[in-house]
């Protein structure tokens, strides 16, 4: 009993002597770590949230000292970390971090109020009440890393939110897609868990001059892709059978890229922009029958029953469509590849969201989820007839089409078994994976970026520099993409020749040296065209 006292003793000790050296342990509640040398408020796109606490990891923080503060749904989080030795400023080296990362809001919330200095809800760790161990669920992830969760309303908010402005935004596009006043893509505030309120002295006519306003830093891309219930994945694996696109002897409900199958963009298009109102308008022709069936035709699922497929028909045949909110990076990249809004003029904008008033009676269905992790629950709502989303209040089962990023439900296997119970499909014969992007033959992907304050600390800037560049590099993508595999391919983020100086595209294209030779420059609704970033002797781009 004596020396256990005694250890202890010890473990407190060593934690207060420069507590910044200690691994793991970071949380407010142990001894030496409740006032972080450094905090960064940061906020913005969803889309790469997979992706950034990877980031964090493995390039930002000294092994093994990450802990990963989060609420529930994903939408406030803080990292809490020892600076790494990789770190550009030296004085950051060793010293203890917080970034705090707010994706409420998505995209247009690292844009908007970083421009107008505007106040947000962020997750404050360091807040009395949240500042005790009692608060948090506590957990170990995948990789080892603690991860420390609750549960956010409007009851517990002042508890652990505080209002900040943002040092710094996260874009899973280029900002100035976003900044076009009157259209889909401009952000439209959302409510603050503290005030109960839309975000107080939200601007609506900020235009990409004002981004002189903020240091803009490109990073890497990712891939997007769309999603569709698990029925619906199944009926139409029947339907490029039917049609000849996809061969006879693949098992329906396969996961494998060969098994995908293709919508193509324009179909999407015709989705995305409201135009197709009821599953009996979709027609496959059968050229053995000399015949059309409509996806609505009993025939359809009892075929599919007869060979063994697990399917039922949904409540009803309405078309259901998953598009996003306004300001989000999912959306603009969506709207500008399938539709080309708003950078066409006469282009087609996205169909308006279904208010829940009309779903009794609305052809099609649209929605607009605030999230990719929202998306993908909606998705499993319309195909289960759940209501995890809140946004399919009648409890009804459809089939669904969703757009989306490509990096989430990488639990689904081969065999079309696990995950949550919708898929990604193909567009234009091509599954959404980084060697499609990097060939051109895969369209919806676009470059993100951080902004970055002007008048932030020279430690802050530059770890948000640190950051902004891992997620450029190709070494930090080969890194995260590791645990974003889909049973179809690689997807994930990815360096591009113009974001790491020394990243050379491989021919054949290798996964573990994930680079795209193509870029848009900055600008989502300009075609994406080779970059030669002097690494190697031409612009290498492999056909298929």
């Amino acid at each position: 009993m004596k020396y256990s006292h005694k250890l202890k003793k010890l473990v407190a000790a060593l934690a207060l002597l420069g507590g910044s050296q200690a691994a793991h342990a970071l949380t407010p509640w142990t001894p030496g770590n409740a006032s972080p040398d450094v905090v960064v408020f940061t906020s913005g796109g969803a889309a790469q949230d997979s992706a950034i606490g990877l980031a964090i990891e493995t390039s930002l923080a000294a092994s093994g000292s990450l802990d990963i503060f989060t609420d529930s749904n994903g939408r406030f989080a803080a990292y809490y970390f020892i600076g790494g030795d990789n770190l550009t400023n030296s004085a950051l080296r060793g010293r203890k971090i917080v970034l705090v990362k707010r994706s409420r809001g998505a995209a247009g919330y690292g844009v908007v109020p970083l421009l107008g200095g505007i106040p947000l809800d962020h997750l404050d760790i360091l807040k009395s009440g949240a500042n005790v161990e009692s608060a948090w669920t506590n957990s170990i992830n995948s990789n080892g890393v603690p991860v420390h969760e609750v549960t956010l309303s409007s009851a517990n908010a002042s508890t652990y939110l505080t209002q900040r402005v943002s040092d710094g935004g996260f874009l899973g596009i280029d900002a100035a897609a976003l900044l076009a006043p009157g259209t889909e893509n401009y952000p439209d505030p959302v409510t603050e868990l503290t005030t109960g309120q839309p975000t107080a002295n939200w601007q609506f006519d900020l235009t990409p001059e004002n981004l002189n306003q903020v240091d803009i830093i490109p990073t890497g891309g990712l891939v997007y892709g769309v999603g569709v219930t698990e029925d619906l994945y199944k009926v139409l694996q029947l339907a490029d059978i039917v049609l000849g696109k996809l061969p006879t002897s693949v098992p329906i409900g396969a996961y494998d890229e060969a098994s995908l199958p293709s919508l193509n963009r324009n179909f999407i298009a015709a989705l995305l922009s409201g135009q197709i109102a009821d599953w009996s308008d979709v027609k496959v022709f059968a050229p053995n029958l000399n015949a059309s069936v409509s996806l609505d035709d009993p025939v359809v699922i009892d075929f599919l029953n007869s060979i063994g497929v697990s399917i039922s028909a949904p409540t009803d045949y309405r078309v259901a469509v998953g598009r996003r909110n306004t300001g989000a990076a999912v959306g603009a990249v969506a709207h500008a590849k399938y539709l080309n809004y708003p950078f066409v003029t006469g282009s087609f904008p996205p169909a308006n969201p279904t208010p829940a008033a009309n779903d009794a009676t609305a052809k099609p269905i649209v929605k607009a989820p605030g999230g990719t992790s929202a998306t993908g629950r909606l998705l499993t709502d319309w195909q289960t007839g759940s209501n995890t989303s809140s946004f399919n209040n009648a409890g009804a089962r459809y089939w669904g089409v969703a757009i989306n990023s490509a990096v989430v439900n990488t639990g689904v296997r081969a065999d079309g078994t696990g995950g949550q119970p919708w898929r990604y499909v193909k567009i234009d014969g091509y599954a959404p994976t980084i060697e499609n992007v990097a060939a051109g033959t895969y369209p919806v992907w676009a470059e993100g970026e951080v902004l970055v304050r002007k008048d932030l600390t020279p430690d802050k800037f530059d770890l948000l520099s640190d950051f902004a560049n891992a997620l450029g590099s190709s070494v930090t993508a080969r890194l995260v993409n590791t645990g974003l595999r889909q049973a179809w391919g690689q997807t994930g983020i990815f360096a591009t020749t113009r974001t790491d100086p020394s990243a050379v595209p491989e021919v054949p294209f290798n996964v573990n040296n994930p680079v795209v030779g193509l870029n848009h420059g900055g600008l989502l609704g300009v075609a994406p065209t080779p970059f030669n970033n002097g690494a190697s002797a031409g612009n290498i781009i492999q056909l298929k």
